[in-house]
């Protein structure tokens, strides 16, 4: 997937934390190395204050819960994309 986004050149990408190969909180990282223009959406239904702030702390602009509404993760996506953070209002709960 990673050789690939040289072609595909994304704007945004939506990761989950918990994936076949590895933790979603490392493929940020690896992403923000490789690739530091991408915009990256933390997308989980397992958030903990840990994986958020790994999460943040290795380049992801936006946390959502997997349980918010789709319009919040319409949100989230055009909020990135205009190069500013935006958090999950199911984590202010």
């Amino acid at each position: 997937m990673i050789e690939k986004l040289a072609f595909l050149k994304p704007d945004v990408m939506i990761v989950d934390n918990f994936m076949p190969r590895m933790l979603g909180t490392d493929l940020i990282k690896i992403l923000k190395d490789s690739h530091p223009e991408i915009k990256i959406i933390f997308y989980s239904a397992y958030l903990t204050k840990e994986s958020i702030s790994t999460a943040i702390k290795a380049g992801a602009k936006a946390v959502i819960h997997k349980h918010s509404i789709k319009e919040e993760l319409i949100d989230a996506i055009n909020t990135v994309y205009a190069g500013e953070k935006y958090y999950s209002e199911f984590l202010l709960y």
